[in-house]
């Protein structure tokens, strides 16, 4: 089933690469795109882990524990959303953040 979700997955990036002018970089990770009234830019770092996004000129960082991920912070440092996970990294059980917990 895992192979069927990356097809899935590759898929949808091609179908984004299509209608946003999105791109990828040579390890297969999105990087960035425009539809000509929105753009977005996606960072990694050297373990291929988003670590910070511009969508629209608007700034958010991620942090990790591993391959956990912990939070999102803002541009200026204020907390948008903190993740609380269960037993496995890929297990969200809930997102906190200020319009509440999802």
């Amino acid at each position: 089933m895992a192979g069927a979700r990356f097809t899935i997955c590759r898929l949808e990036l091609t179908v984004l690469s299509r209608v946003l002018g999105a791109a990828d970089d040579a390890q297969n990770r999105l990087v960035g795109g425009s539809d000509g009234s929105a753009s977005f830019r996606f960072n990694y770092d050297a373990r291929n882990r988003c670590v910070s996004r511009i969508i629209s000129g608007v700034t958010s960082y991620q942090t990790y524990d591993g391959w956990s991920l912990l939070e999102d912070r803002s541009g200026t440092g204020a907390l948008l959303a903190r993740y609380i996970h269960g037993g496995g990294s890929d297990e969200v059980l809930a997102t906190v953040g200020a319009g509440g917990t999802w």
